[in-house]
């Protein structure tokens, strides 16, 4: 399409669009902390930066994402997500740059703008968008798009630049070999094979990294699988990224596989661009295959870098209008252009409650991960070292080096006041309540409390004691933790003289706290009191707990 708008015009208008795109991702992140893989870079804190940046995570390189979090632990430490997402969100903005500067020379401002804007907007690809760990992909796509877009300035200076930019994407994740590929045969297809050392001298050293393990190699048996894996990978991205059914999907990959075929054909060494982002994809698929095997893709975590690689070669199917009259041409690729990008923005809106959905669930998920470790923080020096607070959710915590690294960089663990007062959270710390191992729970004299006598005794979910009108309850917790649940029984008034309970009825205590309150209304009636305050020397597998009464 003709350029109908200056050029700083355009670059003000997509800038603009990008900022919103960016603001809507820093927003949706709030409330959202460490998740999953990422308690791997946080409990490596603890050793040094050399001996962990080789080390692979699901075997994909990790060296240049493994840095970035070390520089931040260092820097902010744990308490802090925030700036974990802003860097996120600011990776994922260069990346949306750079496709616009590969889109913008071949199908115009409003194709290219799309395009680009659909990266950060992707909202099924929420994974990569929300979850800072996912900047091993967006850092991957990163050095390959800026490779590819250096490699377009015939200077030393700037494929020296686009060699360093292909390290980056190679030492971020397996993706970078997909972008080294795409990069390698963009330059094979346009004659330009004397640069391809651009490609080759950084992928010598990650080639080395790689031949270090040849366990992999067991799952090549996986490739026969390649041709079906790759029609349903292709399908499910189409369906995903335009928010079609899948019938129409098939349809669209027959014809969009024609197309490029036919572009293939037609345009010679001007359609290297779109070799480029075949081999990519390509090569991609096969390594996500050999990896996972058959599956299915979940589209939160793959979708985005199939996306980038589509859009990128969507630019070299203008060749294609050639094939009509000379006259209609201009009316050809105006059309084709629109109802790309109308495509495009279509799959955006429509995959925006996928994104919300994406949001709520993580920050649903780090409302559990901080009331777990917030427990955890309660009952310091209580807990076994191998401890699993949340085995389920991220299963590599354990207590003793999640302790040690919280000693150093502090913890995004929630505070007690803020468990108590949501009853699910305070069920979350009390599930790690009943494996505290403390020798605390002893009997406490209070101004308005009689002895109490504690034993060891096998109960269920907590013990039920019967409180008579006017009888006082006095009980510390001292080296351990206290979870208190006060449940009336049967009609009786609301609330107890000297005591504030939350909504839910439960009072979470912390370490060291006192709590003696003297209900004496004689119109009280009966209190079925369930709590429980665990000891040193106190087996969780046996299900036992300390049953304290008034002493006689």
């Amino acid at each position: 399409m003709p350029d109908r708008v200056p050029r700083w015009l355009e670059w003000t208008i997509f800038l603009l669009l990008l900022g919103g795109a960016s603001g809507l991702l820093a927003d949706l992140g709030r409330g959202t902390t460490f998740f999953y893989d990422e308690w791997n870079f946080v409990l490596h804190a603890r050793r040094s930066i050399w001996s962990v940046v080789l080390l692979p995570h699901n075997g994909h390189p990790s060296m240049v994402p493994t840095l970035l979090y070390r520089a931040l632990f260092v820097t902010v430490g744990l308490r802090a997500y925030w700036p974990y997402r802003l860097l996120a969100v600011g990776l994922l903005a260069a990346t949306s740059v750079l496709v616009f500067v590969a889109l913008r020379t071949r199908v115009g401002f409003v194709l290219a703008g799309v395009g680009a804007l659909a990266v950060p907007l992707a909202g099924r690809a929420w994974e990569d968008l929300l979850w800072p760990f996912q900047m091993s992909f967006v850092l991957s796509m990163l050095g390959g798009l800026a490779a590819l877009v250096l490699l377009e300035r015939d200077r030393r200076s700037a494929d020296a630049l686009a060699a360093l930019a292909a390290l980056v994407g190679l030492a971020s994740s397996g993706l970078g070999l997909a972008w080294a590929a795409a990069v390698a045969v963009d330059l094979l297809w346009s004659g330009r094979w004397r640069r391809l050392w651009v490609v080759a001298l950084p992928s010598i050293p990650m080639a080395l990294w790689y031949l270090r393990d040849d366990a992999h190699l067991a799952k090549l048996v996986f490739l026969r699988a390649a041709p079906a894996f790759f029609v349903h990978t292709a399908v499910g991205d189409v369906a995903n990224l335009i928010d079609i059914p899948r019938a129409a999907a098939r349809l669209a990959v027959v014809a969009g596989s024609l197309a490029a075929f036919a572009a293939l054909l037609r345009g010679g060494r001007g359609v290297g661009r779109l070799a480029a982002a075949l081999a990519g994809l390509a090569t991609f698929w096969t390594l996500t295959l050999v990896a996972r095997g058959p599956g299915v893709l979940d589209p939160s975590r793959y979708l985005l870098p199939d996306l980038v690689f589509l859009v990128l070669g969507l630019g070299e199917l203008a060749v294609l209008a050639t094939l009509v009259p000379s006259r209609a041409r201009p009316v050809v690729s105006g059309a084709a252009a629109l109802a790309s990008a109308a495509a495009f923005a279509y799959g955006i809106v429509g995959s925006l409650p996928a994104l919300q959905d994406g949001a709520r669930s993580l920050r649903a998920i780090s409302r559990i991960d901080e009331a777990a470790l917030g427990a955890v923080q309660m009952t310091a020096g209580a807990l076994p070292p191998g401890f699993r607070p949340e085995p389920h959710l991220m299963p590599q915590v354990l207590t003793g080096p999640y302790l040690a690294v919280a000693e150093r960089l502090g913890s995004p663990a929630l505070a007690p006041a803020a468990i108590a007062e949501v009853p699910a959270l305070a069920t979350v710390a009390s599930s790690v309540f009943q494996v505290v191992l403390a020798d605390a729970a002893r009997p406490w004299r209070s101004p308005h409390a009689r002895r109490w006598r504690c034993e060891q005794e096998r109960f269920g979910a907590g013990l039920d004691l019967a409180l008579a009108p006017g009888q006082p309850l006095g009980l510390r917790a001292g080296g351990g933790a206290l979870a208190l649940w006060l449940e009336p029984v049967g009609s009786i008034p609301t609330g107890v003289p000297g005591l504030v309970l939350p909504a839910h009825g439960g009072l979470l205590l912390p370490r060291g706290a006192d709590w003696g309150p003297a209900p004496t209304d004689a119109t009280l009636g009966r209190w079925a009191v369930r709590w429980t305050l665990w000891g040193r020397g106190v087996d969780p597998r046996a299900g036992t707990g300390l049953a304290c009464r008034p002493s006689p």
